[in-house]
């Protein structure tokens, strides 16, 4: 599997990033700065619980692991072709499709052993003042991070490998984290367009909701519903304007797959 050869090299590279290890420590102390705030906040009214944890990090986590993610990833193919280490490794026994797949594999093992470090960290803070722990649930959040993660990964990765530098590739990764942030206020205004310009009256339609649950951001709040209880669900954002939750989990696969796809094609296609 020439891809896991590639993807092992790139994860040991990513990681003696000066950059890849202070992103980490910034998470792990924001993600368990939170826990005791969290914490804090709750000890004199209410019980602490790790899934209530979950509701108060989840949009901040969004927001700090899709910059994560772009941030170690944009450069991943466009770096190596600016410095012209891709044709040494294209000169090995590397198809290029190897090369696109194996820098989302590693890139991604990279952003998911950060996540994993802050969420661990967390999870200490909250076992250690006293609160109620459901690890299951926990656990189930975690990948489902990952796993939106793993998303951006890709999206960086294929935008690099569209491009033959990395300040085309960083402008398009700024420019999808832009889109992604304003997906949902996109959407609104298709909506008003399409309701004669005149701003929406009650309940909005389904297809809506549909459109507006595709941004990765979205699908992210969405999905986490998906592992939670009904009463912590809602506050996320699960079964948002009355879609399922697996829709969201649906949309952020296809986040990961569909830009992994295009990306080597794409990559299959240029001149070197």
């Amino acid at each position: 599997m020439s891809w896991l050869v590639v993807a092992r090299k790139d994860f040991r590279d990513a990681s003696r990033s000066r950059l890849l290890w202070s992103l980490t420590a910034l998470f792990v102390l924001m993600v368990g700065g939170l826990a005791y705030v969290y914490a804090e906040v709750l000890s004199q009214t209410d019980q602490i619980s790790s899934l209530g944890f979950v509701v108060f990090l989840q949009g901040t986590a969004g927001l700090f692991i899709s910059i994560v993610a772009l941030l170690v990833a944009y450069k991943s193919i466009a770096g190596e072709r600016e410095s012209g280490t891709i044709s040494f490794l294209l000169g090995l026994p590397h198809r290029r499709r190897d090369v696109v797949v194996g820098k989302v594999v590693g890139r991604g093992g990279v952003v998911a052993a950060a996540l994993l470090v802050g969420f661990i960290a967390a999870a200490l803070v909250l076992v250690g003042v006293g609160g109620t722990f459901d690890a299951a649930q926990y656990v189930l959040f975690t990948l489902l991070s990952a796993l939106y993660a793993a998303a951006f990964v890709s999206i960086a990765v294929a935008l690099s490998s569209a491009t033959a530098s990395s300040a085309k590739a960083a402008a398009g990764a700024i420019g999808f984290w832009i889109f992604n942030q304003f997906w949902g206020a996109a959407m609104l205004a298709v909506y008003v367009v399409v309701n004669g310009f005149s701003l929406p009256q009650g309940p909005l339609p389904d297809w809506y909701h549909a459109l507006a649950g595709l941004g990765p951001g979205a699908a992210y709040s969405n999905a986490a519903g998906y592992f939670l209880p009904p009463e912590f669900a809602q506050q996320v954002g699960g079964g948002f304007g009355g879609l399922p939750e697996w829709y969201g989990v649906v949309i952020l696969v296809g986040w990961f797959v569909v830009p992994l796809v295009l990306g080597a094609a794409r990559f299959q296609q240029l001149d070197l």
